[in-house]
C-alpha cells in the first residue's frame, strides 16, 4: 500500500513537464547565445539545461515504475509484462517507443552534462558546436518520446478511464 503512493498521485505525470520546459527554454537560449556572448541570460540558459537534465532522471525512473505497476506489478520482468498488460499491439509499441526514446535522450543528456561540467574552458569553447548538436539530438529524442507518451495516454486512452470520460462528455452534451 505504501509503495503505491509513488504512483498515486503519479509522480511521473507531475514531474514530466519540468525537464521538458527547462530543456526547451535552455536550448533555445543556448542556440541564440551568439546574441549574448557574456550575459547572465546565457548563464541562466545553461542552468536550465543542467536542472532539466538532472530532473529527467527521476522523471524517467518514475515513468518506468508507473508503467510497470499499471501493467501488472514490479515483480514481472519486462518480457512478461506484455502478456500481463491489457494493452493492444499499438499501445504496447507506443509505450516501448516512449520508454526507449526518453531513456536514450536522458542518457545523451547525462553524458553531455557530465562532459561539459568536467571540461576545461578551452575544451568547451572548441567543442561548442558538438555540444549544441548533441543537445539538439537529446531534446529531439525527448520530444519524440514525449509525443509517443502523449499519443499513448491522450490518443489511445491508456491509463485513463475512458468510460468515465464518455459519461462526463455525454452529461455535458459534448
Amino acid at each position: 500500500e505504501h509503495v503505491n503512493q509513488l504512483i498515486n498521485p503519479d509522480l511521473h505525470v507531475i514531474s514530466v513537464h519540468f525537464p521538458i520546459a527547462l530543456l526547451f527554454i535552455g536550448t533555445a537560449i543556448e542556440l541564440l547565445a551568439f546574441l549574448w556572448r557574456r550575459s547572465s541570460f546565457r548563464v541562466a540558459g545553461r542552468w536550465m539545461i543542467l536542472i532539466g537534465a538532472l530532473s529527467a532522471i527521476p522523471t524517467v525512473t518514475s515513468g518506468m515504475y508507473a508503467a510497470r505497476m499499471a501493467m501488472g506489478g514490479a515483480d514481472l520482468h519486462w518480457a512478461e509484462l506484455k502478456g500481463a498488460a491489457s494493452l493492444n499491439n499499438h499501445q504496447w509499441h507506443l509505450l516501448m517507443d516512449h520508454i526507449r526514446l526518453n531513456v536514450a535522450g536522458t542518457a545523451v543528456l547525462m553524458v553531455l552534462v557530465i562532459a561539459w561540467l568536467g571540461a576545461s574552458d578551452r575544451v568547451r569553447q572548441r567543442g561548442h558546436f558538438v555540444y549544441l548538436l548533441l543537445l539538439l539530438v537529446a531534446v529531439g529524442l525527448l520530444s519524440a518520446g514525449a509525443w509517443h507518451g502523449g499519443e499513448l495516454v491522450y490518443g489511445q486512452g491508456t491509463g485513463v478511464g475512458l468510460a468515465n470520460v464518455g459519461k462526463i462528455i455525454g452529461r455535458h452534451g459534448g
